[in-house]
């Protein structure tokens, strides 16, 4: 039987998504010759040194993992973005553009070359804390790869983005993902990322939530409730919600709030907060991140009509007044 017709053949294409090393053809009786005919031929292609894919077209985000890992050899992890698109293949804007550039983890002490369209990423906090080595491909944990994801993120907005959809769908907890931000020794806007992570496990569950309380905290707002759920007479849930003053404050970002049920709902719900005696303020989420001084004060306004003494300025405001720029 031809070594490409075994069962032991067919089972590792399947497991390795049709990713196969140079070492692995040769230990499965499929010599060197034979894998550079398939390549000459159209049949297979070369991903980087000494690993193939046997089948031609765009490579998923799995091959190219499984593909980096196999160039990088054991004790080697699938991480960073490689790694976040395995556990979440239907994330953000965020992984099209960083692929397909594979990227991959090993120890600090070894020798391994990147290739184009690879990165190999060394590290000094690396063993079985830190990747699944037995998954197929090895890759990072998620709080592993969350951390380094969002270390590498182009933008802070980037960064927050990630953050609370990692948080929103259950695929790390806050209190894990602060541990691993904890032990890395430093990266890019450490103390935005901290104070985020934080907030998330208070319930600032999206990025506007986050960065409404960055701005209210700035501005001395007394303290919230984040993602209140509340049962009255229906089930609704409250973006901000300061009980005291019985003042909420819904944000609204790009999903959920286009649609003619997606009003009425909202409508609904704070038609129900207002009968009820709170006051409901509503702010597009593109104002907030374009001018979040703004959308504070109007809120601090609310506050002060029904009680609280505080000033509701932050250092931006007072030079806004003063006419500094």
């Amino acid at each position: 039987m031809h070594p490409e017709a075994t069962r032991e053949w067919r089972s590792l294409l399947r497991r390795q998504a049709g990713i196969i090393s140079v070492q692995q053809a040769e230990a499965l009786g499929v010599t060197r010759e034979r894998v550079r005919a398939h390549v000459m031929a159209g049949r297979w292609q070369r991903v980087c040194r000494a690993v193939f894919a046997t089948s031609t077209g765009p490579l998923t985000s799995a091959q190219i993992a499984h593909a980096a890992v196999l160039y990088a050899g054991p004790g080697s992890a699938a991480s960073h973005w490689s790694a976040l698109a395995l556990l979440d293949p239907d994330s953000p804007a965020l992984l099209p553009s960083r692929l397909p550039t594979a990227h991959v983890t090993v120890a600090h002490d070894r020798r391994v070359r990147g290739q184009p369209g690879l990165v190999v990423h060394r590290s000094r906090r690396w063993g079985a804390a830190a990747y699944y080595a037995h998954a197929v491909p090895p890759c990072t944990r998620p709080a592993r790869t969350y951390a380094d994801c969002l270390a590498a993120s182009r933008s802070e907005d980037d960064a927050l983005a990630l953050l609370a959809r990692a948080v929103q769908r259950h695929h790390v907890s806050p209190a894990a993902l602060l541990d691993e931000l904890h032990a890395a020794a430093t990266f890019p806007r450490r103390r935005v990322l901290l104070d985020a992570v934080r907030l998330a496990g208070e319930g600032a569950h999206s990025v506007l939530e986050m960065r409404f309380d960055r701005a209210a905290r700035a501005h001395g707002l007394p303290a919230t409730a984040k993602q209140v759920r509340e049962v009255r007479n229906q089930v609704v849930r409250l973006d901000v919600l300061f009980d005291r003053y019985d003042v909420v404050v819904e944000l609204d970002g790009r999903l959920g709030h286009f649609d003619a049920a997606g009003w009425w709902r909202d409508m609904a719900r704070d038609n129900a907060q207002q009968i009820g005696g709170r006051l409901v303020l509503r702010f597009p989420g593109s104002v907030l991140l374009r001018d979040p001084c703004a959308v504070v004060a109007t809120v601090a306004e609310a506050l002060r009509r029904r009680g609280w003494q505080g000033p509701g300025t932050c250092s931006r405001c007072r030079l806004r007044e003063s006419g500094e720029r």
